[in-house]
């Protein structure tokens, strides 16, 4: 088997004019490469525009696609509004005016006017009557009255109403209880702060 050598001594015009040196044969290999790279290269162009053509496309049946569907798409029904029975809105009503009771105001009024010989056994607010049940005690009756009567002139308070006191006989100091209600005013502020005895 022979080795084929190559060689590259007739360079260029060796391999376009061909062994036998025709210039015909030459040219007609050059013709058909031109051809070839000009059919490539118009073949490219248009492969390209149609690739840009059938983007445009595309996006066209996109669009109209979102319209149709916006178009076709149902009316949505609006909400009700729910339906609250009267017991549920005086529920609602009651929930309302506790959280806008300011009971801070209230309480800080309650520890303000309450002297040191006066012990507090209960203090249980009632929104829905708007008041505050308040059981004190102390030694004396007479410092329970006085207590009331402070409470009473309170700009956070309406008045305040004795319904009960007694006098433990058992104990040998033999402190007395009284208990009483704190009706609240209507639209009481919000607290600011009240400076201290």
């Amino acid at each position: 088997m022979r080795t084929p050598t190559l060689s590259f001594r007739n360079g260029l015009r060796a391999r376009l004019l061909g062994r036998a040196g025709s210039p015909l044969v030459g040219m007609a290999g050059l013709g058909a490469l031109v051809i070839a790279v000009a059919t490539s290269c118009i073949g490219l162009e248009h492969w390209l525009a149609a690739r840009e053509r059938l983007a445009v496309t595309a996006a066209d049946i996109a669009t109209e696609q979102a319209r149709l569907s916006r178009a076709v798409r149902p009316a949505q029904p609006k909400a009700a509004a729910p339906r609250y029975s009267a017991r549920q809105i005086s529920q609602f009503n009651a929930v309302v005016r506790q959280l806008n009771t300011p009971w801070p105001t209230v309480l800080d009024a309650i520890e303000h006017h309450t002297p040191p010989g006066v012990a507090l056994v209960l203090v249980e607010p009632d929104v829905a009557k708007g008041t505050v049940r308040i059981q004190a005690e102390a030694k004396e009756l007479d410092a329970l009255f006085a207590y009331v009567d402070r409470l009473a002139i309170d700009d956070a308070f309406d008045g305040a109403f004795p319904y009960q006191h007694e006098t433990n006989e058992q104990d040998p100091n033999r402190p007395a209880r009284l208990g009483f209600d704190l009706r609240l005013k209507p639209g009481l502020p919000r607290p600011e702060g009240r400076p201290r005895p």
